[in-house]
């Protein structure tokens, strides 16, 4: 609206409004969503659920995976350990395959088997040890003792 030089408004006036049906739709013209537009989310929404419950079952999987082999690790480090403690309070003629049997039931570990080589090379002694476990592949930890 357009006023004459000179010429105030006396009263207030409102704008027009020409945007109506952009910001507040004729709700009673609208039937709502169509049911294309509701299966259309219904499919999506499933999609989405799949594939999220199939990360989570693969993350839960790895997770179970690692547990394992750390598992395992550690119980080839315990006996590691078990060992250099005989060396220590034994001694190194104590460290034959003789004196280290095969474990096939460790105390709260059901499934794991431990195995220990020891092969004299004279100077020194290589020590393995393997722990095994049904469907991983074994963890062995290697290591070399003197008689010093």
């Amino acid at each position: 609206m357009h006023r004459k030089q000179g010429q105030r408004l006396s009263t207030f006036e409102q704008p027009q409004a020409h945007c109506q049906g952009v910001f507040f739709p004729d709700i009673l013209g609208q039937g709502g969503y169509s049911l294309v537009e509701l299966i259309m989310v219904i499919v999506f929404i499933g999609v989405a659920f799949v594939a999220t419950i199939g990360m989570m079952t693969g993350s839960m999987q790895k997770s179970a995976q690692s547990e394992t082999l750390t598992q395992a690790i550690f119980l080839a480090e315990q006996k590691m350990e078990a060992i250099r403690s005989d060396k220590n309070s034994l001694g190194y003629q104590h460290l034959i395959d003789e004196n280290y049997p095969v474990e096939q039931e460790i105390d709260g570990y059901p499934g794991y088997t431990r195995t220990v080589t020891i092969l004299d090379f004279g100077s020194y002694k290589e020590i393995k040890v393997t722990v095994t476990y049904p469907g991983f592949r074994p963890v062995t930890l290697i290591t070399q003792m003197t008689n010093y």
